[in-house]
C-alpha cells in the first residue's frame, strides 16, 4: 500500500474580529475549524495537516463569511471571493500577495516536517459548492441548496461607488468604532468621492479621508489622518497592494492606518 506526503498548513486570519472559524474544500465545506488568537499582533492562527492540491477556503470572522485580503482570491461564482492555496509536495513556503505585515506570513505557511498516512484508495474530493451567505440564508437554507444541487451563478454587476460605501464600507466601520473604548463623537460620511470620517478620543478630535478621485474603487487612491481638526496636508497611498479593492478591503485598510496610530486598540 502507497503512502501520501501530507504539509502542515498554517492559516492566519489578521483582520479584526472576536471568534474566527475557518472552512473549505479541504473538509468539503462541511466542517468549521476554530482558529486562536496568537502572538502580539493579535492574530487568528489554525494549523491543518493537508494533501497536496489546490483548495479554495474561507474565514467565519463573527459568524459572517469572509475572504482575507492578505493572500490570493479567486471568485466564489456568487459575486464573492474565496481565497485559494495551493499545497506543494515539497516543503515550501508560498509568497504573500501582500509586502506589508506579513513577515513569516502566506496565503497558508507550509512548515515543519512532512507526515506520512496510510493511503486510501478515496478519490481526490471534488471542488464544493461555494458556502452559503448568512446575509441572506433563511434557516434550513444550506440544508435546501445541499439537497437541490447549486444553481448555475449569475456573475454580479459591481455596486456604484456611493452604493458601496454607504452600504458596505461606512455601517461597518462605525459599528467597529462603537466598540473601542475611550472613542466617542463618531461621524463618518460619503460625499464628493471622499470617505470622510470624524472622531474623538482621548479629548483630541481626528479625522481621516480615503479618496477615491476617479469615482470608483478600482482608480486612484489615497488616505489622509489629521488631528485637532487641521486639514489634511498630505495625501498617502492607498490600497495599493490589493489585486481587487472590495468595501471589506477598505473597512479593514482604515482600521489598519488608525490602529498603526496607536488610535485603536485593536485591529
Amino acid at each position: 500500500m502507497g503512502a501520501v506526503v501530507v504539509q502542515e498548513v498554517e492559516f492566519i486570519w489578521k483582520g479584526p474580529g472576536s471568534k474566527v472559524l475557518l472552512s473549505g474544500d479541504f473538509v468539503n465545506w462541511e466542517s468549521q475549524v476554530p482558529l486562536e488568537k496568537s502572538g502580539s499582533e493579535g492574530w487568528f492562527v489554525v494549523k491543518q495537516n493537508i494533501a497536496p492540491g489546490t483548495y479554495k477556503y474561507k474565514f467565519i470572522v463573527d459568524g459572517e463569511w469572509q475572504h482575507s485580503p492578505d493572500y490570493p482570491t479567486v471568485s466564489d461564482n456568487s459575486g464573492g471571493f474565496n481565497n485559494e492555496i495551493t499545497v506543494s509536495e515539497e516543503k515550501s513556503t508560498p509568497k504573500p500577495t501582500r509586502k506589508e505585515d506579513n513577515a513569516g506570513s502566506s496565503k497558508g505557511e507550509v512548515k515543519g516536517s512532512t507526515e506520512e498516512v496510510a493511503k486510501v484508495d478515496t478519490p481526490k474530493p471534488a471542488a464544493a459548492a461555494s458556502p452559503p451567505k448568512p446575509k441572506v440564508a433563511a434557516a434550513g437554507g444550506a440544508k435546501k441548496a445541499a439537497a437541490g444541487g447549486a444553481k448555475k451563478a449569475v456573475k454580479a454587476v459591481a455596486k456604484p461607488l456611493p452604493e458601496t460605501m454607504l452600504e458596505d464600507v461606512i455601517p461597518r466601520l462605525t459599528a467597529y468604532f462603537e466598540k473601542e473604548q475611550g472613542v466617542s463623537a463618531v461621524d463618518i460620511q460619503f460625499d464628493d468621492n471622499q470617505l470622510q470620517g470624524t472622531f474623538i478620543k482621548n479629548e483630541v478630535q481626528y479625522n481621516f479621508w480615503a479618496y477615491f478621485p476617479d469615482g470608483k474603487l478600482e482608480g486612484s487612491r489615497g488616505f489622509s489622518l489629521t488631528s485637532h481638526g487641521c486639514s489634511p496636508s498630505t495625501v498617502e497611498p492607498f490600497l495599493i497592494d490589493e489585486s481587487k479593492i472590495t468595501g471589506e478591503s477598505v473597512v479593514q485598510q482604515v482600521i489598519k492606518r488608525l490602529f498603526a496610530q496607536k488610535l485603536l486598540a485593536t485591529n
